[in-house]
């Protein structure tokens, strides 16, 4: 026991008036405590910690040297004071746990949290510890911090931080996680070229990659061709190619809105091949009669061909759809494996994964979608995109597929994982629709507002993020833990190499070495 109630409210939480004879430099902020009251146990985190007087006339003669007197004076003259923060009641009689809804009282004594307390929190049901995960350890305790992978999957989440706070490498972990225990099937736009064979550390020259842990269960595609044998090439043909998806890089092609309605009107006119048609002409030699015949105006349709003329530059674009190994990869990813989709192009990189991930996701959550409705039961699904804002941006995050999935939760067996640096440039309604999210440190205090979006009890968490180590230290929340929980990161080195390696076989319908051929 360190501290007793003081005051408090169950909106903004309570006073906890330590005891003298411990240090306040001892505590810090997230760290998990509880509240013994007549009933409840509270458990709770530390959100604030401060100093107080009860008379300042001490200081008008303070006692700096006088160790004595400095310590007779703590309690009584001087107090140390923390803020508790309720996240959790265990009922004492049954011995389960259930939502706060009151408050310890006065000099009920604050202690630290036991390892029964954290068991009966965390191990969940017997279904959930079949596929329980460690992601770490709790800050300030020995305790491991596990989470059900299953629970991580059901919804979509996000994964957010800055640069070099650590959320790559937790990424690759949790993507481990689910491919080592065959939780779902990944798809993976890895714009940086993390997760494939070998990823980058600042430590040290390169890290296994997914491809390296697993090579029976991923298979990598690169936009153009890889150093090892086993990375193949991704080919896209021009029919999967439809208006949204220009809309999407309207950007990166410096088009107008009202090119996007043009290329609306011409797919209706021109079916599938309408890119390969526009793509044929002449800019300059068009004549009003063609644009007439296709119900555009005539200036419109120039421009709109001038600049998708970028397009003919794109070598994973393919003129006929058997040149397409988009079917190849939706089989794939059927059967239980994860595709890891690299963008190893130094020319329209963004450009290039903008469209890739915008045709592949399409493609795929249509398919998964006419499963469910025909009651067909794929594998479920996790669609990991980086750099989420370039698709899940306020102006068009209601127009691409991703913002679909996102506002759509769990529907037709597919889910995201979004991550991103500056949360503050993704829409609010697609944040506040995470099932689960991942801080990392967050330098500016609007990516650490909007990476909360939706969230309860903002104002608290707001400040143990603010405490977090700019690495490896994150908070979890959400769906997939019963409390927010502050931990510092699982390492990703030989040890966790060894923990992964997998020798499961492969469905026997699916000779992976055939496929290479």
């Amino acid at each position: 026991m360190f501290g007793r109630v003081k005051s408090g409210s169950f909106k903004d939480g309570l006073i906890i008036a330590l005891n003298p004879e411990k240090s306040i430099e001892e505590l810090r902020i997230g760290q998990f405590s509880k509240i013994k009251g007549q009933i409840y146990d509270f458990i709770g985190m530390i959100s604030d910690l401060r100093l107080s007087v009860s008379n300042p006339d001490v200081f008008i003669d303070p006692p700096f040297h006088d160790d004595l007197l400095t310590s007779s004076l703590k309690g009584i003259m001087l107090q140390s004071e923390l803020e508790f923060f309720p996240l959790l009641s265990i009922d004492r009689n049954s011995n389960t746990c259930h939502s706060v809804k009151s408050i310890p009282g006065h000099f009920d004594p604050l202690m630290d949290v036991s390892q029964v307390d954290m068991d009966l929190i965390f191990l969940g049901s017997g279904e959930e510890k079949k596929t329980r995960f460690e992601i770490g350890t709790i800050l300030t305790m020995e305790y491991q911090a596990a989470i059900s992978l299953e629970k991580m999957v059901e919804r979509s989440a996000g994964i957010f931080g800055s640069t070099g706070s650590g959320k790559t490498f937790f990424t690759r972990i949790l993507l481990a996680g689910l491919i080592k225990h065959a939780v779902c099937s990944c798809l993976i736009f890895d714009f940086h070229e993390e997760y494939g064979v070998k990823g980058f550390s600042e430590e040290v020259s390169s890290v296994e990659g997914l491809g390296s842990l697993f090579p029976n269960h991923t298979v990598i595609y690169k936009v153009e061709k890889g150093e090892y044998l086993r990375e193949k090439t991704i080919q896209i043909s021009y029919q999967d190619i439809t208006p949204e998806d220009i809309r999407l890089i309207s950007g990166e092609l410096h088009l107008s809105e009202h090119s996007y309605e043009t290329a609306q009107t011409l797919r209706r006119k021109l079916g599938k091949n309408w890119i390969k048609t526009l793509l044929h002409l002449s800019a300059d030699e068009l004549d009003e009669e063609q644009a007439s015949s296709w119900q555009v105006h005539p200036e419109s349709l120039k421009a709109l061909i001038r600049h998708l003329s970028v397009l003919k530059d794109l070598s994973f674009l393919a003129d006929e759809s058997s040149e397409s190994n988009t079917n190849e990869i939706i089989q794939c990813l059927k059967k239980g494996l994860s595709i890891v989709i690299q963008f190893n192009t130094r020319r329209h990189q963004r450009l290039s994964y903008l469209l890739i991930s915008s045709i592949l996701t399409r493609r795929i959550y249509n398919d998964y979608r006419r499963a469910s409705e025909e009651n067909k039961n794929y594998k479920r699904l996790l669609i990991v995109i980086e750099e989420a804002h370039y698709f899940l941006s306020p102006d068009i995050s209601r127009e691409t597929i991703f913002g679909e999935i996102a506002r759509e939760l769990r529907k037709f067996n597919v889910t995201m994982l979004i991550i991103d640096q500056i949360p503050s440039q993704i829409d609010a309604e697609v944040l506040s629709q995470l099932g689960s999210r991942i801080i990392f440190h967050l330098n500016a205090d609007k990516d650490i507002d909007s990476s909360l979006e939706g969230v309860q009890n903002k104002s608290k968490l707001k400040q143990i993020l603010h405490s977090l180590d700019n690495k490896a230290e994150a908070m979890i929340m959400g769906y997939v833990v019963p409390i927010p929980l502050a931990f510092k990161a699982r390492r990703y080195d030989t040890a966790f190499y060894r923990a992964m390696r997998s020798d499961d076989l492969l469905d026997e319908d699916m000779d992976l070495g055939a496929f290479f051929k």
